[in-house]
């Protein structure tokens, strides 16, 4: 990578507001509690990501229709790298990084991840009568 091309990329990751998460050099146990507080601030002020019996699931937002999703390996790790910058440190140097597949593996498998409970979607008619 180019110097201009590197200067570039660090103006626009200067600009980003996201959380950082480290990743090197941390327990798993830690990563994963910072990972599900970043799941719970997320959900401030509209709930998002809940837990439906032992499933941790998600109402995106702008979802066209009624349900959800339950978060699989793949989508966990796209959905926490969208909401934070994991970074890894390299001789003396930040570098990117993506969520750690034991730390999504980790998440998934809580049997009481402290997110909302998700009773059930419900779907309902409803009409509006002109007066």
């Amino acid at each position: 990578m180019s110097k201009d091309n590197l200067l570039a990329q660090r103006a626009v990751e200067m600009e980003d507001v996201r959380p950082k998460i480290l990743v090197s050099g941390r327990h798993m146990r830690d990563i994963t509690a910072e990972c599900l507080h970043l799941m719970l601030s997320a959900n401030q002020p509209n709930p998002r990501f809940f837990r439906l019996g032992d499933v941790l699931v998600e109402v995106p937002e702008g979802f066209d229709g009624i349900g959800s999703r339950h978060f699989t390996n793949t989508s966990l790790k796209g959905t926490l790298d969208r909401l934070a910058n994991f970074v890894k440190i390299d001789k003396d140097d930040e570098k990117p990084a993506r969520p750690p597949n034991d730390v999504v593996a980790d998440i998934l498998s809580l049997a009481n991840p402290p997110l909302p409970v998700l009773q059930g979607v419900i779907q309902a008619v409803t009409s509006r009568q002109v007066v």
